[in-house]
């Protein structure tokens, strides 16, 4: 991890402001180790299109862009998550290269935006096999899919008793979405125990 990363991410006022945003309203975010190993490949593959499945307040995608100067296309599809997104963009001057979209992403065609370097599933993790399916044909050659949340706060690799039908539900989905990641012949994915875990997914060429 680049410790001068973690510092500018920690030091930027406007990236600060909004996480203490996030926490306040207990929204879920990219954990700090997380997000460093997010730039870090965005950077190692010099990316610089990026779709997000995910907005949430905006914190991730306004980060990406600030520390990769990439821009960044994001969907989110709770209207007033995404009404505190674009509020936070615009109050950053970064409307020309953070783009907020409104609405379900398995609704959406987003060919329209052309193809990505990198595309980060941060979203309904019940959904992550699905939307990996579904936006994959906009992945560039050689492109990357990097999903979060992976261990769900350690629900996934240790089962409790106390959970609920949801929580076991999704925890068996997450384990199934691994599973696929590990036998899908187009794409060499490692997994990392980084934040709340995550893998990343690199296509292989000509496929």
């Amino acid at each position: 991890m680049n410790i001068n990363t973690m510092d500018l991410i920690h030091s930027h006022p406007g990236l600060q402001k909004i996480r203490n945003q996030g926490i306040d309203m207990k929204i879920p975010m990219i954990e700090s180790e997380g997000l460093i190993f997010l730039i870090k490949t965005i950077k190692d593959f010099k990316a610089t299109r990026i779709l997000e499945i995910g907005t949430a307040i905006g914190y991730s995608a306004i980060a990406i862009h600030l520390m990769t100067n990439a821009e960044v296309w994001t969907i989110e599809r709770n209207l007033d998550l995404f009404n505190i997104a674009c509020s936070n963009i615009e109050s950053l001057d970064l409307s020309p290269n953070v783009h907020a979209l409104l609405g379900d992403a398995m609704d959406q065609d987003l060919a329209l935006y052309g193809k990505f370097d990198v595309i980060f599933i941060d979203a309904a993790k019940a959904q992550y096999q699905r939307f990996f399916s579904k936006f994959e044909h906009l992945l560039k050659d050689s492109g990357v899919i990097i999903t979060d949340n992976l261990s769900f706060h350690g629900i996934v690799n240790s089962p409790s008793q106390n959970l609920t039908r949801n929580q076991r539900a999704i925890a068996r989905k997450i384990r199934a979405f691994v599973d696929w990641l590990k036998e899908i012949p187009n794409y060499n994915t490692e997994f990392y125990s980084i934040g709340d875990g995550m893998s990343l997914s690199v296509r292989k060429r000509g496929n």
